[in-house]
């Protein structure tokens, strides 16, 4: 993709890649709830290509009637590489919003905050291993 982009490890693309394909055949959208007391996971397909998509993975909350992401998070999937990369970060509670992966206008990556793509990349393998314990995935 580009130099210096960290992809998320093969442990957590194993629970994201599971995740992502219940999102396409459900239609573009899947909520992982193992009714064990712990938010669910909700994942969206937001935009497709040829060979790639974005998916949205998010804990929701309420707060005043509201949805609130408690995080968003959103990846690019490389489908050919079977590769994903943490791109987008947000959390409505703590009202932080991060992008490490900007886009073009046809939805391909074009420029990347390193750094921050790194970190969030680093969270990103943190909450993947919660999700699947959390969920009880099982990966």
């Amino acid at each position: 993709m580009f130099k210096n982009v960290q992809a998320i490890s093969d442990k957590s693309y194993q629970i994201f890649s599971y995740l992502a394909e219940k999102s396409r055949n459900g239609n573009g959208y899947f909520k992982q709830d193992a009714g064990r007391g712990y938010m669910p996971a909700v994942i969206e397909n937001i935009l497709n290509g040829e060979g790639w998509e974005h998916i949205s993975l998010t804990h929701y909350g309420v707060c005043n009637g509201d949805l609130m992401a408690d995080p968003e998070m959103i990846f690019f999937h490389d489908l050919k590489e079977h590769k994903a990369y943490a791109a987008y970060y947000r959390n409505d509670y703590a009202s932080i919003e991060m992008n490490a992966i900007k886009f073009s206008d046809d939805g391909k990556p074009n420029k990347v905050h390193t750094d921050r793509q790194k970190d969030l990349t680093s969270f990103a393998e943190l909450w993947m291993m919660n999700i699947n314990e959390q969920q009880n995935l099982n990966f």
